[in-house]
């Protein structure tokens, strides 16, 4: 793969994970709070439905692919808070850093999980909420 895959993307920096870039073949993450990325050891396969989770707690960065550490790295600092943009699949502010795969049931957390909680969302499909009933249109009468 050439070039980023950004599969979620903070703006501007504030966090990032992303499945490749021009220099690491396998999937990383970080943000402007760490002085580098956590970084897998591996390509992700093609056309293969892979997992791919970070954590942060304040101390250390965990990468997961499928539900497996993959790596870690000690690091301290705070996630930057902004209004910037939350990006699914791509950076709208750069051409070219596009995912070029199917993204489903993104999940981001305000906390840290564990190993286990992160393997429980890899195999527990979100749930659809329920469609909203007792709907009127507004100024409309029946």
């Amino acid at each position: 793969l050439n070039g980023y895959t950004d599969i979620i993307y903070k703006d501007t920096d504030a966090y990032w994970l992303v499945g490749s870039t021009p220099n690491v073949a396998g999937p990383c993450a970080g943000g402007s709070f760490a002085s580098t990325a956590v970084t897998a050891p591996s390509a992700l396969p093609l056309n293969t439905w892979t997992h791919v989770a970070e954590t942060y707690d304040g101390a250390t960065m965990v990468l997961y692919v499928n539900g497996v550490q993959v790596a870690n790295q000690p690091q301290t600092g705070l996630v930057a808070s902004t209004a910037g943009s939350l990006m699914i699949g791509g950076n709208a502010n750069v051409t070219g850093k596009n995912w070029s795969g199917l993204i489903d049931e993104v999940r981001i957390y305000n906390r840290a999980l564990s190993a286990s909680e992160i393997q429980g969302d890899m195999s527990t499909a979100l749930q659809r909420p329920p469609a909203p009933t007792g709907l009127r249109v507004a100024g409309h009468t029946p």
